[in-house]
């Protein structure tokens, strides 16, 4: 990260802080990696290869839905009222764009377990939304068919080995 602010290599930078980001996030500090990837982004968008700039929106995604997940807790614990509600659909909405963002960027690069994920949690974003049905069955459908494209690239290797030499003992 000092090298490239040294350097002035903005792709390198706006990469580092995009993994800091994610670093924040699963050290559950969500807000901090929220922020950190907005000011990330300009740069992200504008001179980064298109995987991190999917990376990008799916932290920023995953940021959303544990903003979403924290007021539904902050509900059940008595915390907030009611409106509570709004804030939580707002970020499940937030997070549906940037769950877009995300699939048509891991698109372009064809990368089936990232497309995977996204897809997998679009459709539970979408099942939690009113009337998103219709998008939660395409998204449950475009999940099923990265996984099943997943499944189809791994070969049992060791299956096949244990195969010949049980066919040529025989």
């Amino acid at each position: 990260l000092a090298l490239s602010e040294e350097q002035s290599i903005d792709p390198i930078h706006a990469a580092a802080l995009s993994l800091l980001s994610r670093i924040y996030f699963e050290m559950d500090n969500c807000k901090r990696a929220k922020a950190v990837m907005k000011a990330a982004m300009p740069a992200i968008i504008q001179h980064g290869h298109t995987f991190f700039q999917g990376e990008a929106w799916l932290t920023l995604a995953k940021c959303c839905l544990s903003e979403a997940k924290d007021c539904l807790l902050d509900e059940k614990e008595g915390k907030q009222s009611g409106g509570e509600v709004s804030v939580q659909m707002r970020h499940l909405k937030r997070a549906l764009v940037e769950l877009q963002h995300s699939a048509d960027a891991f698109e372009k690069i064809q990368d089936v377990k990232r497309l995977r994920e996204v897809y997998y949690l679009k459709a539970q974003v979408c099942h939690s939304l009113p009337r998103h049905f219709s998008q939660r069955n395409l998204a449950a459908q475009r999940f099923r068919e990265m996984n099943s494209r997943v499944a189809k690239s791994i070969r049992p290797v060791w299956v096949d080995v244990l195969v010949q030499v049980v066919q040529n003992n025989e």
